[in-house]
């Protein structure tokens, strides 16, 4: 099995700073790439974007991380040789990020594996 790091900051439109960071092996660049996708690209909140299903490609097959409706596999199934569902708890890549925005930091983990969120004032050093 492979490991890596893939330590992300990315700063938002309104000033904020997003750490984010993930533990797991070859899934950690797609799971920080998803945050990013539904927090920049489709608007979600930083908490919901954590806690969406996770969904790859791996080895021409397509791994689901969490739940999708049948409907949408039933769609994809055809082009893929093989579909595999993971349950959260047995998934990789789990994110874990912070959200800097004026004197305050907000955290947010992954509840799926012991992450949770909150908010306090940032210690200016």
């Amino acid at each position: 099995m492979s490991s890596m790091m893939a330590p992300t900051i990315t700063r938002q439109v309104n000033g904020a700073l997003l750490a984010t960071v993930s533990n797991g092996s070859r899934q950690i660049r797609k799971a920080i790439l998803q945050l990013l996708i539904n927090v920049i690209g489709y608007g979600m909140d930083k908490e919901s974007a954590i806690q969406a299903t996770c969904v790859y490609v791996e080895d021409s097959g397509i791994c689901i991380e969490g739940g999708l409706p049948d409907r949408v596999i039933e769609t994809v199934t055809p082009h893929y040789h093989g579909i595999r569902r993971l349950g959260r708890a047995l998934s990789f890549g789990w994110i874990h990020s912070v959200i800097v925005r004026g004197a305050g930091l907000l955290s947010f983990g992954d509840s799926n594996h012991g992450g949770t969120n909150n908010m306090s004032a940032v210690v200016r050093c």
